[in-house]
């Protein structure tokens, strides 16, 4: 009797009330299909109602995203990473200051040494009293000292330090302006165009900087 009933409510977890005990025929056989066909009917309309919910709401979301930007930013670009589709823009092609941006090349030209050889984490950088003068973000440094070059890329990365800026252009090029001009280099090796360094750290210059 045990193994019956369970083989019955095996046969029948689409009923409640034949779930134990119910006799094996055709008949309910039969209409237990058809409760499971209409089940399945069921779930498939509410999946697709799920996911027709949910890519409305993420059109909605970007195009609320993109007002937001259109309202508190003159330059937008909003890129998916996996793809490259632009997903929003305004003003895209405008030639903008990059400020801090900069020093995404700064770092990356020394990540490059890094990388090649040139230049080891334990290479001490020197820090000159122009270093030193550099004003807005700071990393602090002391003039007439050597840093370590891992502590001069902790202080770019994380505290944006200007100071720390030339004094890691000034360590890798002697000067500046060679390092400048070696990062504009490889931005058209890049194939950044359309973008312009003019100095190591992004503060406001007489020279044009986009």
């Amino acid at each position: 009797m045990n193994l019956k009933i369970l083989k019955n409510s095996l046969i029948y977890t689409g009923s409640s009330r034949r779930a134990f005990g119910a006799p094996h025929d055709e008949g309910h056989f039969g209409e237990c299909l058809r409760s499971s066909k209409q089940q399945w009917v069921i779930a498939g309309l509410v999946t697709f109602v799920l996911l027709l919910f949910y890519f409305s709401s993420a059109t909605a979301a970007t195009t609320n995203l993109g007002d937001a930007y259109a309202q508190n930013a003159k330059e937008v670009i909003l890129m998916d990473y996996e793809t490259g589709t632009v997903l929003y823009e305004k003003n895209a092609d405008t030639l903008t200051s990059p400020s801090s941006m900069t020093k995404i090349m700064t770092v990356y030209l020394a990540f490059e040494g890094l990388k090649d050889g040139r230049l080891n984490l334990q290479s001490p950088v020197a820090v000159s009293p122009k270093a030193w003068k550099t004003g807005g973000t700071r990393m602090f440094l002391d003039p007439n000292t050597y840093v370590p070059l891992e502590e001069i890329l902790r202080g770019i990365i994380i505290q944006s330090g200007n100071d720390a800026s030339v004094a890691l252009a000034e360590s890798v090029s002697v000067s500046q302006d060679k390092f400048v001009a070696l990062m504009n280099q490889r931005a058209r090796q890049l194939g950044a165009r359309n973008t312009v360094f003019a100095n190591s750290h992004g503060l406001p210059t007489k020279t044009p900087q986009y």
